[in-house]
């Protein structure tokens, strides 16, 4: 794989042998020992030049690193590849003079002149060929990116559905169900349509990369309410929504994981009550609640929340936000249209 060290040695081998063949009668006109001195002095001095150009390209392509602002990289590296080239040639024009010639240096305003144009296009030869390079990594690097994330998108799905077929989930839902069959047996059967609902949800979200805001909000509630008849008044649920639900899209999942974390690491009861709040603000979902960490805390892996990223980055959408504190924890999610 060509690499920037290749492109190094490759051009200044070029330029020492074109520089060579051109002024022949100039440095081979003298001893063998002078010759073989000037072909040393020239062969640094393009390596020196080239490696300078590539460290300023460099440092150009990490401050602006999108290969879109190719421009600014080119505006920003091309007048300092031009001086230091520009340097160079004088200074080892200076160093061969001084020590292998032994002669007095003298600076005509050709030799200014011809070394400027010469520095110019110098420049503008080798500034596409990094950039070439440059290309060629990042494509490589987003391509890598895009398989992780497709990866990461395919376990998060998995993980949300078995993490709520779990026994776990079942035995607690088949719990209340059995209490509510004894003592409610009509809100049981509301239960049961509750599941159902939910399951059927779970099974259908892997479907599609986002649901509709009226969708995924039906379906959080529907959780909720789950969630509500083993809790009872301990967890609450508060929404102020835009009423245009049906133009504003969601990824699948995303209102329930939120809530599911929130009753996995806080104490719930009805003496202090969890309250969760989904909002909407300038263009983001925003979803709160309030911290009674429990005694024994989970060990948090923030695996739902590592999910929910990565779904919105592989549908292209902002980055979601995280705030917590001792009080609340929130959680900034970008709508998607």
């Amino acid at each position: 794989m060509l690499k920037p060290a290749h492109v190094i040695v490759f051009f200044s081998l070029f330029l020492t042998i074109n520089t060579l063949s051109e002024q022949w009668d100039y440095y081979y006109a003298h001893s063998t020992m002078q010759s073989i001195a000037w072909t040393i002095l020239i062969g640094m001095q393009w390596w020196v030049m080239v490696w300078l150009d590539h460290r300023i390209i460099d440092f150009a392509q990490t401050k602006y690193p999108a290969l879109h602002r190719l421009w600014r990289r080119v505006l920003f590296s091309y007048p300092l590849m031009v001086l230091t080239s520009y340097i160079c040639i004088f200074l080892f024009d200076f160093i061969g003079v001084l020590f292998i010639v032994k002669g007095q240096i003298r600076v005509t305003e050709y030799a200014l002149i011809f070394n400027f144009f010469g520095s110019m296009i110098i420049s503008i030869i080798i500034l596409p060929a990094f950039e070439m390079l440059f290309a060629q990594k990042v494509s490589n690097r987003i391509a890598v990116e895009n398989l992780e994330l497709k990866r990461r998108n395919l376990q998060g799905q998995y993980d949300v559905l078995k993490g709520q077929v779990n026994p776990h989930f079942l035995f607690n839902s088949l719990n209340s169900l059995a209490w509510l069959i004894k003592k409610e047996p009509q809100l049981a059967i509301t239960f049961v349509d509750e599941l159902a609902y939910v399951y059927r949800y779970l099974l259908k979200s892997n479907e599609y990369d986002k649901v509709t805001l009226k969708e995924e909000l039906k379906f959080a509630k529907a959780y909720f309410q789950l969630l509500q008849t083993r809790f009872e008044s301990g967890i609450q649920l508060e929404t102020d929504l835009p009423e245009n639900e049906e133009e504003i899209f969601i990824a699948p999942l995303t209102l329930q994981i939120l809530i599911e974390n929130v009753v996995k690491y806080n104490i719930i009861s009805a003496e202090d009550p969890i309250v969760i709040r989904i909002t909407y603000k300038d263009g983001r979902f925003v979803i709160e609640n309030n911290v009674r960490k429990k005694k024994s805390p989970i060990q948090s892996t923030k695996t739902g929340l590592s999910n929910i990223a990565s779904k919105y980055k592989l549908l292209g959408a902002p980055e979601i936000e995280v705030h917590e504190n001792k009080e609340r924890f929130l959680v900034k999610i970008p709508i998607l249209w």
